[in-house]
């Protein structure tokens, strides 16, 4: 499977959004704040009830290496003047099923973590530039460790996905695509959810009034 022309649709989405706008930009990063305060807690219970040592001890590291990722963001929307947003239907759709997937096969959780952190190394060198210029050093933590995340973490979780047997595959190959597809409207929701913030509101006119 050629997973990186899996993620050219993703990724070519993911792109145009507007990173410039601080309304979409502060959007993001409470999202992420959301579904990244998951991680750990997802990798322990895949942890938890996998019979595999190898993967179980990956699972370990990999929850080290993601420990406190979601205050990055945080502290991020703090910089830029924002508060964490109310985390969107969408965003649960992300990171909900994996609880129930890892209770069944916890080696699936290995195709959310491709997707996710393919998605990473391929945006966040092209975001990166583009947040630092629009709103400054001083609110680009969380893309600027994540434009250097080592190409590692994606080499690791596929050689995990190949050193599967034939039906585990299939599972994480599935999880993958899920996840790939919900990046599109994810991204699409929290475009429209800031750009409704935004927009002006109307005030209504003295009939209108009247007759309500």
């Amino acid at each position: 499977m050629s997973y990186r022309w899996d993620m050219d649709r993703a990724i070519s989405h993911i792109l145009s959004m507007p990173w410039e706008d601080p309304g979409f930009y502060a959007g993001y990063l409470s999202q992420v704040y959301h579904y990244v305060s998951h991680s750990t807690r997802m990798l322990a219970a895949a942890a938890a009830v996998t019979e595999s040592p190898e993967y179980y001890k990956r699972l370990i590291a990999h929850i080290r290496e993601e420990e406190g990722h979601e205050k990055m963001a945080a502290a991020d929307l703090k910089q830029l003047g924002h508060p964490i947003g109310e985390e969107l239907g969408v965003t649960r759709a992300l990171w909900e099923p994996q609880f129930f997937k890892i209770q069944r096969h916890p080696e699936a959780l290995l195709g959310y973590i491709l997707a996710l952190e393919l998605a990473a190394i391929e945006m966040f060198p092209n975001v990166l530039p583009r947040v630092k210029a629009a709103h400054g050093d001083r609110c680009v933590t969380f893309a600027r460790v994540h434009a250097e995340e080592d190409p590692n973490h994606v080499k690791e979780a596929l050689s995990q996905i190949e050193a599967l047997d034939e039906a585990g595959k299939e599972r994480a190959w599935k999880n993958f695509d899920q996840t790939r597809a919900l990046l599109i409207p994810f991204m699409d929701e929290i475009r429209t959810t800031a750009a409704e913030r935004s927009a002006p509101r109307r005030a209504k006119s003295p009939s209108a009034t009247r007759a309500a």
